[in-house]
């Protein structure tokens, strides 16, 4: 979904934040007739169940919506653990991007194909990463 629509993006985003938001509000009031021994217990489900469907809709939104996930997962005095465990993926886990896009990209940012700019350059993904290319950096490949 990264190139969509942007009235598709902020659709998902507010749908998945009214979806926790009624979560929450039902929570709320069956906590008014539950036992305050179980209420602990149904508050951390909650937590569990809303981090997972934030990290599923900001891992399919990609982008913007990652770095922000980035950076809640390291404000635990924000968010309750079960977010911060989940959000905590999105340092190092995430999905690679196709070689092709990839390729594209550094040809539109450095205005040279793959193969012009390097001598070897392996298929496969070691690792994930941001990176973000900055028109002050010289590339001098000769």
């Amino acid at each position: 979904m990264g190139c969509g629509n942007i009235y598709k993006r902020r659709m998902k985003v507010c749908t998945v934040a009214f979806l926790i938001y009624l979560d929450y509000k039902a929570l709320q009031q069956r906590e008014k007739w539950t036992n305050k021994t179980k209420t602990d217990a149904l508050w951390e489900n909650a937590h569990k169940r809303n981090a997972k469907r934030v990290l599923s809709w900001i891992v399919e939104l990609e982008g913007l919506w990652v770095k922000l996930g980035q950076y809640l997962s390291t404000r635990a005095d924000v968010l309750p653990e079960a977010y911060i465990c989940l959000l905590k993926q999105l340092q190092d886990s995430l999905p690679p991007r196709p070689l092709e896009e990839v390729c594209q990209t550094i040809q539109k940012e450095l205005g040279k194909s793959m193969n012009e700019l390097f001598l070897d350059f392996v298929n496969v993904p070691l690792a994930t990463a941001s990176v973000r290319f900055l028109d002050s950096w010289v590339l001098d490949v000769e």
